[in-house]
C-alpha cells in the first residue's frame, strides 16, 4: 500500500506581498518626512524671529463706572414697546 503525500500551499503568499510593500511605503515616507534639512535635523523651517509682540499702555484715564450716558434731553424719536411715541 502506498501512501499519498500532498504538499498544499497555505496561499499566504499576496498578503505577505501585499504588507512587504505597506512596509517599503511606510519606509519611504517616513524617510521623506524625518529626512534633515539645510538647517540640521529638527530645526523647523519658519523664521522663529518673526513673532513680534507690541505693548501699550493706556494714556486716558477710563471713565467712572458709576457715571451715566450723556442723554439727548428726552428728544428722541425711539418708540415704546407698547407701538407709543415719546412725549
Amino acid at each position: 500500500m502506498a501512501t499519498e503525500i500532498r504538499n498544499e500551499k497555505s496561499g499566504l503568499g499576496g498578503i505577505y506581498f501585499v504588507l512587504g510593500a505597506v512596509v517599503v511605503a511606510l519606509g519611504l515616507v517616513l524617510w521623506f518626512v524625518m529626512a534633515p534639512t539645510a538647517d540640521g535635523p529638527g530645526v523647523p523651517t519658519g523664521d522663529a524671529n518673526s513673532t513680534s509682540v507690541t505693548i501699550e499702555s493706556q494714556t486716558t484715564a477710563p471713565a467712572p463706572a458709576d457715571s451715566a450716558p450723556a442723554s439727548d434731553g428726552g428728544t428722541s424719536a425711539q418708540g415704546s414697546a407698547s407701538g407709543g411715541t415719546a412725549n
